[in-house]
């Protein structure tokens, strides 16, 4: 079962969005609010695996709480006003819901945030998992690690280099994506760089070559990284 919540001030929305909600057999709402702040308070309190809010409450109150990657729930905006679609995935949404929406366009996002949950839920059980799930191009990237070649970052946004394939841009941290991937083949060489132990080609004290780019091993990073890399080439 996925425990909800929802927020917005039109009580009519909240309205809809309960009768849909309780419609579903894998949904309970456990909790409505139209003040973005005692939402924020109960969110912190009592963790909910998917929230319904309204954009421009969002918006209007300058916070972005709603990253994914660092409270492990999903998100599905709502709003009557389309331009806000994209800013709404900037922000993680599992999904963007049109005012009014149908109840069909609404079973089709709680679909995705079931399946996204349910990934989410196998991999925290499982420290080998095998794939890589990230939010991208306004859905859901389910990648093998072994095509990774490796992952950079810039501002809010990681980009995954991958074999043979065009490379992958989601919001996150590079925190919040190293820990999504198994540290024994997978290692941070600075602030902007994960790399796989596989794709190492060459490396010295201040370099690393990978897929033909030089990466420069950051000094905080150095000590272990060189350890690590030792240990490795005498397997």
């Amino acid at each position: 079962m996925i425990n909800a919540i929802a927020i917005d001030n039109d009580s009519a929305s909240l309205e809809t969005l309960s009768r849909m909600c309780y419609n579903t057999d894998f949904i309970s709402l456990e909790k409505v609010f139209t003040d973005h702040e005692k939402a924020l308070k109960h969110i912190r309190k009592f963790p909910v695996d998917l929230v319904f809010c309204d954009i421009k409450m969002c918006i209007d109150s300058g916070k972005k709480l709603f990253m994914a990657q660092e409270q492990n729930n999903c998100v599905i905006f709502t709003s009557n006003n389309a331009a806000l679609a994209a800013e709404a995935f900037d922000m993680n949404a599992i999904d963007f819901l049109m005012k009014p929406f149908s109840e069909a366009r609404f079973d089709l996002a709680t679909q995705k945030a079931s399946k996204y949950l349910n990934y989410m839920l196998s991999n925290s059980s499982n420290e080998q998992a095998d794939k890589l799930c990230v939010r991208a191009d306004y859905g859901l990237k389910i990648l093998n690690p072994s095509e990774i070649l490796f992952l950079e970052s810039l501002g809010d946004y990681v980009t995954i280099f991958l074999e043979n394939q065009k490379k992958v841009i989601t919001k996150s941290t590079m925190y919040g994506i190293h820990k999504k991937l198994n540290p024994k083949e997978f290692i941070r060489v600075n602030r902007s760089f994960i790399i796989p132990f596989s794709r190492i080609e060459s490396f010295g004290k201040r370099m690393i070559s990978i897929a033909g780019r030089e990466i420069t091993i950051g000094d905080t990073y150095r000590k272990e990284i060189s350890n690590l890399l030792i240990s490795k080439s005498n397997y």
